[in-house]
């Protein structure tokens, strides 16, 4: 049985938006991946080789509002394994309200970022599956789309 995703509309459109904006800035194209693959997104050259990986999140408040980006453990180690396997880049781009941000994933985070029994809470889904090891990524170590060179 599979489980159920929870992007809203809202937030595929701030992907959506920020996918368009990776490409315009940094002159590439990002193909949505099959859900398998458990990233979103193969980043590629206008030649059509593969050059990177990209988790997209679209966020409902500004940058922030929180001290911490987190994702599950399990994503993490998802991009850890594309960039190192293939010697491509992985990043995180984050549509906030105030901008969109990139953040490179390398294996230093997985040792050294904090992980902690975290997600939604029960109460505001219902989904006790969606309770697990996450990882913290302080925001300020994001940068601004448009502030960041390439990493592809």
């Amino acid at each position: 049985m599979s489980r159920p995703t929870y992007e809203t509309q809202e937030h595929l459109a701030a992907e959506q938006r920020a996918i368009e904006q990776v490409e315009a800035v940094w002159g590439v194209t990002c193909r949505k991946t099959p859900k398998y693959y458990k990233i979103d997104y193969t980043v590629t050259a206008p030649n059509d080789r593969v050059v990177g990986w990209a988790e997209v999140r679209g966020k409902n408040f500004e940058r922030l509002r929180f001290g911490t980006f987190f994702t599950s453990l399990e994503k993490a180690m998802t991009l850890v394994r594309f960039e190192a396997l293939t010697s491509k880049p992985a990043v995180v781009i984050v549509a906030w309200k105030d901008g969109v941000y990139c953040y490179r994933f390398t294996v230093n985070d997985t040792r050294t970022r904090d992980i902690t029994w975290d997600g939604r809470t029960t109460n505001s889904r219902g989904d006790d599956q969606d309770i697990e090891p996450v990882i913290h990524i302080p925001v300020r170590c994001f940068v601004k789309l448009e502030d960041m060179p390439s990493p592809f």
